[in-house]
């Protein structure tokens, strides 16, 4: 037996709720992402510092081998080159390859990092002048690995979109009306009312887009380049993700801004329109506001979705206003307010 709309109380609990469970996910999973965010980062400077200010000096290869680790869940492999060198006739010591060396699951990675130092030969490192004991073999751009920026990127796109849902939660505090308005009305005067059909941002379409492209991309990345894939190859891929989420958000932008998501309701000539650019209908004609749903057999945050169509309806007929996806609670409630703004201009 259908029991009605929630009341205004259960409303305004649920989304206080909502939003204090949104803004804890935000907060733990941006926490863990910039904990990664501060490593790579700090390596990242590290490689820039050396770059700019370390002195070349040349180290012989003692060691240069492969060394494999199996005490956890799977075997990690990591290039082990240790090498000696002189300063101010003082021998020294190291083994640090990059800023950005670490062990993966990708042995032939390992190896060809490997057959770059041969047994005996003579290299190129860069030492601290400051620091004698602070030296690295290799600091450019390709010796970090790109395949994190893409591995990443769909985390990234994901905590900020919990911490942007959070903070629209925020923003529509106050009473049910209060937060319905705020959502969906978008112009509120003497004389004018405007309201959005409601979608997602084209912000919001340009993180799921740009998630899915990244995500997509990160495997045959892998695959065919290595997990240390030389930052220069993966840039280009990693542009070509954010053009394509531009795209579409650019996309969605426009769509946003065109007559077809707009309700226009004129309270000084007593006319609606749908789309904003249509001939206007009276509005002492509406009666009521009907509107029909029908399932779409998806479920976002364990929320039901369906197709609800919205009409007018007219001593003449019933006008045709906007379609939307949304839950059925939410969509009842728009229903409300579509009422409320067209019986009570």
């Amino acid at each position: 037996m259908h029991s009605g709309p929630p009341s205004p109380l259960k409303i305004i609990m649920t989304r206080t709720s909502g939003v204090g469970c949104l803004l804890f996910m935000a907060l733990f999973w941006n926490g863990i992402i910039g904990v990664f965010d501060f490593m790579i980062g700090r390596s990242a400077w590290q490689s820039w510092a050396a770059n700019s200010s370390f002195v070349e000096v040349p180290v012989v290869i003692t060691r240069a081998e492969v060394k494999v680790d199996s005490s956890g869940e799977g075997t990690s492999y990591t290039p082990n080159i240790e090498y000696r060198y002189t300063v101010d006739g003082e021998e020294y010591s190291g083994n640090r390859l990059s800023y950005t060396a670490f062990g993966s699951s990708d042995l032939s990675a390992a190896k060809k990092a490997v057959d770059n130092y041969p047994l005996g030969e003579t290299v190129t490192a860069l030492l601290d002048p400051d620091d004698p004991s602070e030296v690295v073999l290799d600091a450019s751009i390709d010796s970090f690995p790109g395949a994190l920026i893409l591995f990443f990127m769909p985390f990234h796109c994901v905590g900020l979109g919990f911490l942007l849902l959070a903070l629209r939660g925020f923003r529509q505090r106050g009473s049910a009306v209060d937060a319905l308005r705020s959502r969906y009305v978008k112009v509120d005067t003497e004389y004018n009312v405007v309201i959005a059909k409601p979608m997602f941002s084209a912000l919001t379409i340009f993180l799921i887009v740009l998630t899915a492209a990244s995500f997509i991309t990160t495997f045959p990345v892998i695959f065919l380049l290595g997990f240390e894939a030389p930052l220069s190859q993966v840039l280009p891929i990693v542009g070509a993700c954010f053009a394509v989420a531009a795209f579409f958000g650019f996309q969605r932008w426009r769509k946003q801004r065109s007559p077809q998501s707009f309700l226009h309701i004129d309270k000084r000539l007593g006319l609606y329109s749908y789309p904003a650019d249509a001939k206007g209908e009276r509005i002492e004609d509406v009666q009521s506001v009907a509107s029909t749903s029908k399932a779409t057999g998806t479920t976002i945050n364990d929320v039901p979705q369906s197709h609800h169509h919205y009409r007018a309806t007219t001593p003449d007929g019933d006008v045709e206003l906007f379609d939307v996806k949304m839950g059925e609670d939410e969509g009842e409630r728009l229903r409300q307010l579509l009422e409320m703004e067209l019986l009570n201009p």
